[in-house]
């Protein structure tokens, strides 16, 4: 006998059933459309070319459920209902295609390995659906996206259960003699008759078209529900990564902003409304999972200052996104709309460090630093809103080229002492040191600076500093969100530096790499740009610089724990080549924090913080110090001006002197370091 069994069996009428099938398909095609029209329908701007993720790796990270490891109870129920509701989802769509004619495919071995799958799954999908629902009922989670998830969860267990149930009925009324296969439903069957629960025909019809309906429904809510949508749209999401360069916020044409006509549309000037939020954006709106991963790295939500990325990312969603049309008046913006500024607030707008924690750990691929960016331009430049520290330090870059304010011959006296030259002595070969920005009596900075000079001598590389480049390259005003001050800056460094025929530019700030690795190409420059740290390890791999034979007895610096900068680590992906020199320094790797590489705990510095000190919470930089002392490090090693800074100062409000030393890798290489073999080509030019 072939193994089958017949569809809809002793259900009537099957017409109606069709129409429900078909009206829960054209609701949801109805509802995914309006979400696509919404997304489409965004503000284009200009955006860099970049580099993306791609669709394979972006199912491969989807099927294996890689971006889940932060949350191991997260990811089991996740991947549970994940490939549940996947897996039944083909059940259904071969059941259907059977009763539409492709009778083989309930038949035979086929229909056996459907009904085992579709058990197999349900039980999944069942046991997931529990799991979430502990979960999301222990977090506390605010107003209608509990609500939402709750009920999701809810449906999904009754859809389950019903469906188990209506198996069960089933076999006991036609006595399936395949039943072994339905393990669940055969099992239940059993329970119902050794309980004495009568099974009726009717009980039977009335379940099944009950849980027909319900699973229907529960098709079509899905791009109607903020906890479902993401079901469409992460995904795509998550394809659309940008991995080189990572994190830039549309391109802002301000010649096109001073050329523009009274009456037309305004330029578009960061996001100062709804309408402002571009395709991507809008995405990554409906992409949310709101998970809450965003906020476990977080330096502002772990210190208990007024950000959160999820509430953020939720709020914009709730004031811009497309259950917001509803709240419009005809096709047009209603005047009392608040601006997402606004919605997200200003205090947590201005709270974020913008270190890409909360990107790096987001299953979705949710650009959270595009947003805040764009919403801090709109306040800048639309409003003249931002903290009065962070206006004071543009100021001071406007008129001084520096955001510390001082003054340009102080910044030069030291390159004058340190017998710096001031022109390419090589030719071609002659690299440029990017010194940045300095503070009136920057000891830190001065110190490392000089270690790094004393390091390229010892290596025999040519290299030169000019006068005017010794400013800022511009990044205070990009994060803190004049852009126009920015522009201005980095155009004018631009030509600088082609004037003087700059090739290859040498840079240690993490910042100022960034920077000029990725914004000032889209501004017109062409240098190449290399870090430090990927420069010297070819010095040391090359032998141009070797450990000194009298250091090399003795134990070296001690144990040596290293914190990842995040516009070094997450902004460029540079994490082993700092490792691989305090290898090489201290003869051991160094000690690593429980969050360390993509996962490391911000200073606190960033996003424009090294220049504005908000009064609230606790300060990231005596967290993460607190975590790296723990190691029992004797030294702490850095690759950040920014985070040495904030690091000393961390360390000065302890109770006690630190019993580790903070410095930069540079300053441990100088220490330890002789002259090596000359005329290796790739680095002399």
């Amino acid at each position: 006998m072939t193994a089958g069994r017949e569809l809809f069996w002793q259900i009537e009428p099957q017409e109606v059933f069709s129409w429900l099938r078909w009206a829960a398909v054209v609701v949801f095609g109805l509802g995914w459309l309006r979400l696509l029209v919404w997304v489409r329908s965004g503000r284009q701007a200009g955006e860099l070319p970049t580099v993306r993720l791609g669709w394979v790796r972006a199912l491969a990270e989807a099927a294996l459920h890689s971006r889940f490891k932060p949350g191991v109870a997260a990811r089991i129920w996740h991947v549970l209902v994940f490939y549940g509701f996947l897996s039944l989802l083909v059940v259904t769509l071969c059941v259907m295609a059977s009763h539409a004619g492709m009778s083989f495919l309930f038949r035979g071995k086929i229909y056996l390995g459907l009904t085992l799958l579709a058990e197999v799954a349900g039980a999944g999908l069942l046991a997931g659906a529990l799991l979430a629902l502990a979960d999301s009922l222990r977090r506390p989670r605010e107003g209608r996206r509990k609500f939402e998830k709750v009920s999701a969860l809810l449906l999904l267990i009754f859809i389950c259960l019903s469906g188990f149930l209506v198996e069960a009925e089933r076999i006991a009324l036609a006595a399936d003699p395949w039943r072994g296969w339905s393990f669940v439903g055969n099992f239940l069957s059993h329970l119902l008759a050794t309980s004495g629960v009568a099974v009726s025909m009717g009980f039977y019809e009335t379940l099944w078209w009950l849980h027909a309906v319900v699973s229907l429904c529960f098709v079509a809510w899905i791009p109607f529900s903020t906890g479902l949508r993401h079901l469409l749209f992460a995904p795509a999401r998550r394809a659309d990564t940008a991995l080189r360069p990572v994190s830039q916020p549309p391109q802002a044409d301000l010649n096109s902003v001073r050329l523009a006509e009274p009456g037309l549309e305004p330029v578009r000037l960061g996001m100062r409304a709804s309408r402002d939020l571009t395709p991507r954006q809008r995405a990554s709106l409906l992409a949310c999972m709101d998970c809450g991963r965003c906020e476990r790295l977080c330096p502002a939500f772990q210190t208990g200052q007024p950000l959160s990325p999820r509430k953020a990312i939720r709020d914009l969603a709730g004031s811009s996104g497309p259950q917001s049309l509803l709240r419009r008046v005809g096709l047009g913006i209603d005047r009392s709309e608040v601006s997402p500024a606004e919605a997200v607030s200003r205090s947590a707008l201005w709270a974020c460090r913008l270190c890409r924690a909360c990107e790096e750990t987001c299953p979705a691929g949710v650009e959270h630093v595009p947003l805040v960016l764009d919403m801090r331009r709109a306040e800048v430049l639309c409003q003249g809103r931002l903290p009065e520290a962070a206006a004071q330090a543009l100021r001071n870059l406007a008129r001084t080229g520096n955001p510390y304010g001082a003054p340009p011959a102080e910044r030069l006296r030291w390159l004058k002492d340190e017998g710096i030259p001031e022109k390419p002595v090589g030719g071609q070969s002659s690299w440029l040191l990017w010194i940045g920005c300095l503070a009136s009596g920057d000891d830190l900075k001065l110190r490392v600076i000089s270690a790094w000079v004393s390091l390229l001598r010892k290596a025999g590389v040519s290299f030169y500093v000019l006068r005017e480049q010794a400013s800022c390259c511009g990044e205070p005003a990009r994060v803190l969100g004049d852009e126009d001050l920015f522009q201005t800056v980095a155009k004018s460094r631009i030509r600088s530096l082609a004037q003087a025929g700059a090739e290859k530019i040498l840079v240690h700030c993490p910042h100022c790499y960034s920077i000029l690795r990725d914004a000032y190409p889209a501004l017109g420059a062409d240098f190449l740009v290399v870090h430090t740290s990927a420069f010297f390890r070819q010095a040391l791999q090359e032998g141009l610089l070797r450990v000194s034979p009298e250091e090399q007895g003795k134990s070296g610096p001690g144990r040596v724990a290293y914190h990842d900068p995040c516009f070094l680590g997450r902004y460029q992906g540079l994490y082993d080549p700092p490792r691989e020199i305090l290898a090489a320094v201290s003869g051991v790797y160094p000690l690593e924090a429980a969050r360390h590489r993509k996962g490391s705990f911000c200073c606190g510095g960033g996003g424009g913080h090294f220049f504005m000190d908000l009064d609230a919470g606790e300060r990231p930089a005596s967290r993460r110090l607190e975590e790296l002392l723990g190691l029992g490090a004797e030294v702490l090693s850095v690759s950040c001006g920014f985070c040495h800074a904030m690091f000393d100062d961390a360390a000065r409000r302890l109770a006690e002197a630190p019993p580790a030393r903070i410095a930069d890798w540079l300053e441990l290489l100088q220490e330890r370091t002789v002259p090596g073999s000359a005329g290796k080509a790739l680095l002399a030019g």
